[in-house]
């Protein structure tokens, strides 16, 4: 065995193979741990066909605070614009109307910023967003449903940054759904 390593040139021996073997796994793992990374930006026309409700909104008074070692509760203001799009929940019990989006409102969700998954990382900073959002019935201790907004998944989508273009993009696709459906364009047409 003493031969072949004078023969290759190679006089280093077992440790270099160990050292390239822990490499080549080290960039291994590291490869791997993309996997669970956000995928490509998703375009706004996806966006807005997955999300029940889209408002034009000025987000303030964005608060936050740790929630356990890994992850921090945000608390942010909306305050609706515009609404382009009020869908019902999907899973509610009175699939023919949707309640209507209130000219202000709470939101709260969670942020990792320590991660490299599919989580928000930061929160948005205040100014003005189209928000894609989804509604979820909830079920309180009593037994009694009700509505509640959430963000689109994967949640670092559900913020639009406003720009002219986008705004322009998502109101060509709120005219072409109520093209297509005229019931949904008479129900947002009473929520604006």
């Amino acid at each position: 065995m003493l031969k072949l390593y004078y023969i290759s040139g190679n006089r280093r021996g077992r440790g270099s193979r160990v050292r390239a073997a822990l490499l080549f796994l080290g960039l291994l793992l590291a490869g791997m741990s993309g996997l669970a990374a956000l995928p490509p930006m998703l375009p706004i026309a996806t966006r807005f066909a997955t999300a029940d409700v889209v408002v034009l909104a000025t987000i303030s008074d964005t608060q936050r605070r740790k929630f356990n070692d890994i992850s921090e509760s945000v608390s942010l203001t909306v305050r609706v614009e515009k609404t382009f799009k009020n869908r019902a929940a999907a899973d509610s019990a009175n699939e023919q109307t949707s309640r209507p989006i209130p000219e202000s409102f709470h939101l709260a969700f969670l942020v990792f910023p320590e991660t490299f998954e599919r989580h928000m990382r930061r929160p948005v900073g205040d100014g003005r967003y189209v928000i894609f959002l989804n509604r979820k019935v909830v079920v309180d201790a009593n037994g009694e449903q009700g509505e509640a907004l959430v963000l689109t998944e994967p949640r670092p989508f559900a913020f639009l940054p406003y720009s002219e273009s986008a705004l322009s993009e998502v109101e060509a696709l709120a005219a072409a759904a109520a093209k297509a459906d005229p019931e949904a364009k008479a129900e947002e047409g009473e929520n604006q």
